[in-house]
C-alpha cells in the first residue's frame, strides 16, 4: 500500500498550488480531481456557490484510487463556507479511507469549521488534520510556515497510525 496521496479540486490555480507544494513536502502522489460540469468565469462561480449551498455532487474523473494509499490529503477550495461539489463528490466515492486529512483555500481564511465537519462527516472521520488558508496567503506565498506545521502534523504519528 502506497503512503500518502495529495487530492486536489482546483478552480482558478490556487488550491493547485497548494497541493503541488504539500505533495512536494510529503513525497505523496497528486491526484487532480476533475469534473465535466464548469465552475469557470462569473456564471460558473454562482453555481459552484449554489452546487455547495445545496451539498450537489457532480460527476468527477479521477486518475488514483485513494482507497490504495494509507494517508489521503483532499485539498478544495471553500465555496460559501462549505466544501466544493467536486471534492465532496470525491470523498462520497472513496470508500473507505484509512485516515483523512483536509486543506481549505478561502477567500478569507479562518478556521472554516462548517468545511471540515462536512468533511469528517463525509468521510466518516472526527479530528481529521486541518490546513485551513487565505486565498491571498497562497497566491502571495505567505503559508510556508503554516505548510510545514501541517506537514509535520501529518508525519509525526498519523501515518504511522494508519
Amino acid at each position: 500500500m502506497a503512503e500518502v496521496l495529495v487530492a486536489y479540486y482546483s478552480r482558478t490555480g490556487t488550491t493547485e498550488r497548494l497541493a503541488r507544494a504539500l505533495a512536494d513536502r510529503l513525497g505523496a502522489e497528486l491526484d487532480r480531481i476533475e469534473t465535466p460540469t464548469s465552475y469557470a468565469g462569473p456564471i460558473g462561480f454562482a453555481k459552484g456557490i449554489w452546487h455547495s449551498l445545496r451539498g450537489v455532487s457532480p460527476p468527477i474523473r479521477r486518475g488514483l484510487d485513494p482507497r490504495r494509499f494509507r494517508v489521503v490529503v483532499v485539498c478544495s477550495p471553500v465555496w460559501a463556507g462549505r466544501l466544493a461539489g467536486p471534492p465532496r463528490t470525491y470523498i462520497r466515492q472513496a470508500g473507505k479511507i484509512q485516515r483523512l486529512c483536509g486543506a481549505a483555500v478561502s477567500g478569507a481564511g479562518g478556521r472554516q469549521e462548517r468545511f471540515f465537519r462536512e468533511m469528517e462527516r463525509l468521510g466518516g472521520q472526527d479530528g481529521i488534520p486541518r490546513l485551513s488558508l487565505a486565498q491571498r496567503q497562497v497566491a502571495g506565498g505567505g503559508f510556508e510556515g503554516l505548510l510545514d506545521a501541517f506537514v509535520e502534523t501529518i508525519r509525526g504519528g498519523y501515518t504511522a497510525a494508519a
